[in-house]
């Protein structure tokens, strides 16, 4: 990883990866993307490990039905986690189980 280089081309519309000693091994890494712009990487060195906050307690996947998604601690009151449903479903009023959504668009009278 830290003999690597990675850059955009957006006219190949290719996020592409090297070796940055010699300029070989050029190798694509995503294709057909829309105007790719940038390239960011997090080392783990950078992102030290932490705890898990959704699978902490005995209830798997923070009890939530779909996703479960950690949260920033700003504080030590902060959340540790938020669930989230598919598209198309909400949060249902348990805050873990998804309901169908209501849609985008109602028909009116």
């Amino acid at each position: 990883m830290k003999d690597r280089i990675y850059w955009t081309d957006r006219d190949k519309a290719a996020v592409f990866m090297a070796n940055r000693l010699t300029g070989q091994d050029i190798q694509a890494l995503a294709e057909n993307l829309n105007d790719p712009h940038d390239v960011v990487v997090f080392h783990q060195l950078r992102q030290p490990p932490g705890p898990d906050s959704c699978n902490m307690g005995s209830v798997a996947n923070g009890g939530c039905e779909y996703l479960c998604l950690k949260a920033p601690q700003i504080t030590e009151h902060s959340p540790k986690y938020t669930c989230a449903c598919p598209d198309g479903q909400d949060l249902g009023p348990d805050m873990r189980g998804c309901v169908p959504g209501e849609g985008l668009f109602k028909s009116g009278a």
